[in-house]
């Protein structure tokens, strides 16, 4: 095998390895149950303080701001509860007064 051949095999599989970089959209879907709240869908799209991220209930549909953001966490403030969404291990917690509960959820992830 050439050297160029080589090097282009190598450089493609850099590219492909990168194809985050690419990515223009992803939204996550956590649709959970809660002793705090029944049950619930929030779907995450944006992630910066101040976006929204969609609440729904068989009550209806809201939409929840973004408090506060790290690099995997997402803080959504509704009193009384406090909403946190671990993004790395994919899991929402719930906290109401001293009350802190981890709900049971499926997540889906969409991306182009």
């Amino acid at each position: 095998m050439s050297k160029l051949v080589f090097a282009s095999l190598l450089s493609m599989g850099a590219v492909l390895h990168d194809c985050d970089a690419f990515r223009r959209f992803e939204q996550l879907s956590f649709s959970c149950t809660s002793a705090l709240t029944g049950p619930f869908e929030l779907r995450v799209i944006d992630r910066s303080v101040g976006d929204r991220v969609t609440l729904s209930r068989p009550s209806g549909e809201q939409q929840l701001p973004i408090a506060k953001t790290s690099q995997d966490m997402l803080i959504l403030s509704t009193p009384p509860i406090l909403w946190m969404i671990d993004l790395n291990a994919k899991r929402v917690f719930l906290s109401q007064g001293k009350q802190t509960v981890l709900a049971d959820c499926q997540v889906k992830s969409f991306s182009m």
